[in-house]
């Protein structure tokens, strides 16, 4: 959890740095929440236990941001490659858990999977991505 925070305040700092020019975690969360939460929170909270479940919520969430992230980006025009816009950031993965759970310790709960298998690659590949546009 540790190394985890540690990247986070690292691409903060570092994306600062790189004029990142675009709100694509902020347009990821418009479109969860319009298109996976709020159907499912009109009808009731998920109890997501570890394992094949929080896989498939995590994978509705990508394909729906896929999805819609075409548009996006010609709506909202960026200096990252489609690959890179396409993917979810760490951020996202973690406030979704926690709104469909409606549990602020979802990440708590599922500290391994979350983190491990989705929020740290996910702030691994925004590091690589940041590098990228700042040497070029």
């Amino acid at each position: 959890m540790k190394l985890c925070s540690f990247l986070f305040l690292y691409l903060i700092a570092y994306g600062s740095g790189a004029q990142v020019q675009t709100q694509r975690g902020f347009l990821q969360r418009v479109v969860t929440f319009n298109k996976v939460l709020h159907p499912q929170l009109s009808k009731t909270p998920l109890t997501l236990t570890d394992g094949k479940p929080i896989d498939d919520f995590f994978s509705l969430l990508e394909k729906n941001w896929a999805d819609a992230s075409i548009d996006s980006l010609k709506k909202y025009p960026s200096s990252f490659t489609n690959e890179e816009y396409k993917r979810l950031d760490a951020y996202t993965y973690l406030w979704a858990l926690a709104s469909v759970k409606q549990d602020m310790n979802a990440a708590s709960t599922h500290t391994n999977q979350l983190v491990r298998l989705y929020m740290a690659p996910a702030l691994l590949r925004d590091l690589t991505m940041l590098e990228r546009l700042r040497n070029r």
